[in-house]
């Protein structure tokens, strides 16, 4: 298979214009070889008739199949010295460098001979163009942080227009501050300078950025630029919430050692609050959100040794918060190294569940205790704002438990998984299945009719076929009315779980007399009259709770909120009232002492525009 070469590397070929010569030294003879198809050039960098090539380029050739290092010769036109050859990729690649820069805006012909293992010869030839002597200064076209609000760990990161000479870089922040080495990439176009120390809080910085290109061209252009650091808006200190290893059972020899914080961290004040004894060196790796830190010890752990770790106040969150007290923990070894692959064991709510609680926390129990910072590289999906919860461990840390910050939305699906940080505390990468979803509890709303209704009497007197039902008093001092009601709780959907809310509405289609005045307020009772609607039920007892359900008169749909006592009907069902909801209408005053009736007309089941109806809002897996 064809190999890519980095696009920053270029090939350099053999001399032209003098005899190609052999590596080991000496001149190569003609092909004399056995007969055969010989190795060619695949690629080269510079590639074959390339221009503007820097004078400090190197020479990478690719060849068709390995070649045998003392056959392989080059050569140039105008010459070039070439250090030692480097072979790779089983000889079929061969990176040659340059002694001494080329000379500028010189076109240069390379040539060369080679053989494949089996003796079979080959030749190549190209051509490049060294670009001219580099005049223009190169500029700043990037720089950060800038603006407002900078954390207070942000690095100084520089891009330039063109390759830089590391060495004649320099960058003065005012006021003053230290800065770590820089750190270029390999173009040796960007460079990164972190602080040493957190930068002040609320504080102009201006940068002032001096430098060279590599043809010693000074920076040109705007090489200044300012910002501004936070204003801490969190006054908390930050806290340790895990870590690890535990006491409960001996670390393995080869454990690292991380630490959870409740928020995001400075590591520049947490890496040296971090003390170990005996004295670890360690390697400071941060996870993603900045908020659990790993050490990586240098060397193996000592067997059968008492490990002191403290965290010191001078660990900072990333508002400039320290630590309210020191933060100690003690493991100890054993005498082997840990080198099983941790697996989980078990998540609750299982994968694929359905019907989970809207306040469900996320339960993952891992096979082995674990890397702290392993709660980073858990990834959550779902509804707006599910990466807001909390992450928390058990103290052994084998169970971590994920907390929503907020009641889960009904019916949300719920996605969890691990990228590769997850590990355990010997750093071995967690293996097998590492993803799962569960649904939460949905939610239906149902309108249910009146399956029974009618009025009764304070004498006996039942209606069950009027189309208007009465509640009040008439003209006899002596008799009352009372409207009865009942739903059949049963045609909800078979797998409701429960019920959230429910209200009785019920049509008030006219008013006799005064009743509100004079018989108070009218209200909606709880009962169980059972299946048909006898005599005695006008005064058959307040099984649960009710409500006020209208207070004047005027035709117009009226309501009661009955939540708990339909909850506890469905909840009762089995065993109470066979799935019935029953509710009696009354007055909270019967009688008025004269002769003229006072009375609240309301629609019955029969009334097909105006049927009373118990709207009861319910749970599903």
């Amino acid at each position: 298979m064809r190999r890519a070469l980095p696009a920053m590397l270029i090939v350099w070929g053999l001399g032209c214009g003098q005899p190609p010569s052999s590596v080991d030294g000496g001149t190569v003879p003609p092909d004399a070889g056995p007969s055969g198809e010989g190795p060619i050039l695949l690629t080269s960098s510079p590639a074959n008739g390339a221009t503007g090539v820097p004078a400090t380029t190197k020479i990478v050739l690719e060849f068709s199949k390995p070649i045998a290092r003392s056959a392989f010769t080059i050569g140039a036109n105008p010459a070039i010295t070439f250090g030692v050859p480097v072979f790779e990729f089983e000889d079929t690649v061969v990176t040659l460098t340059p002694s001494m820069p080329l000379s500028v805006d010189t076109q240069y012909l390379v040539q060369g001979t080679m053989q494949d293992r089996e003796g079979n010869a080959g030749t190549f030839t190209f051509a490049f163009r060294v670009a001219a002597l580099d005049t223009t200064s190169p500029t700043l076209v990037q720089s950060a942080p800038t603006g407002m609000d900078v954390a207070l760990d942000a690095p100084i990161v520089l891009t330039f227009s063109e390759r830089m000479n590391p060495s004649t870089v320099t960058v003065t922040p005012s006021p003053a501050a230290k800065l770590m080495p820089p750190v270029w990439n390999e173009e040796q176009t960007r460079v990164t300078f972190a602080p040493s120390a957190p930068w002040k809080v609320s504080t102009d910085y201006q940068v002032i950025v001096a430098g060279a290109d590599v043809a010693g061209n000074p920076l040109g252009g705007d090489i200044t630029w300012t910002f501004r650091t936070l204003t801490p808006t969190d006054t908390t200190p930050p806290t340790v919430v895990a870590h690890a290893p535990g006491s409960q059972s001996a670390a393995p020899l080869n454990a690292r050692i991380s630490i959870a914080f409740s928020e995001p961290m400075l590591a520049v004040t947490v890496e040296p609050a971090i003390s170990i004894v005996p004295n670890v060196d360690c390697a400071f790796e941060w996870s993603p959100a900045h908020d659990a830190v790993t050490c990586t010890p240098a060397a193996p752990l000592s067997p059968s040794t008492i490990y002191d770790v403290t965290v010191g106040t001078g660990a900072q969150d990333a508002q400039a918060n320290p630590l309210a007290v020191s933060y100690p923990f003690v493991f100890f070894t054993g005498t082997v190294q840990d080198l099983v692959l941790p697996t989980i064991a078990k998540v609750t709510p299982a994968d694929l569940a359905t019907g989970v609680s809207r306040d469900a926390t996320l339960k993952i129990t891992f096979s082995e205790p674990m890397d702290v910072a392993t709660q980073g590289a858990l990834m959550l999906t779902g509804p707006v704002g599910v990466e807001d919860g909390t992450l928390s461990w058990n103290s052994a840390g084998t169970v971590l438990t994920w907390n929503p910050s907020a009641t889960l939305p009904y019916g949300a699906t719920v996605g969890w998984s691990f990228g590769p940080g997850a590990r355990d505390i010997a750093g071995n990468p967690l293996v097998g299945i590492a993803e799962g979803s569960f649904r939460v509890i949905q939610t239906g709303t149902m309108d249910l009719p009146a399956v029974l209704d009618g009025h009764v009497t304070s004498d006996g007197m039942v209606c069950t076929t009027c189309k208007s039902l009465i509640v009040g008093d008439d003209t006899l001092f002596t008799r009352s009315y009372r409207a009865l009601f009942s739903f059949d709780l049963n045609a909800l959907p078979p797998d409701t779980t429960a019920i959230t809310t429910a209200s009785l509405n019920l049509y008030q289609s006219a008013c006799v007399g005064s009743p509100f005045s004079k018989l108070g307020l009218l209200r909606a009772d709880s009962v169980d009259f059972g299946p048909t609607i006898e005599p005695f039920d006008y005064s058959a007892p307040q099984a649960g709770s009710g409500g006020s359900i209208a207070s004047s008169c005027m035709p117009r749909w009226i309501s009661a909120t009955v939540t708990s006592s339909v909850a506890a009907d469905f909840a009762n069902r089995a065993t109470q009232q066979m799935g019935r909801s029953q509710f009696r209408i009354r007055f909270t005053g019967s009688l008025f002492p004269d002769a003229i009736a006072d009375q609240v007309h309301i629609a019955s089941h029969l009334d097909s525009d105006h049927a009373p109806y118990l709207r009861v809002t319910y749970e599903y897996p």
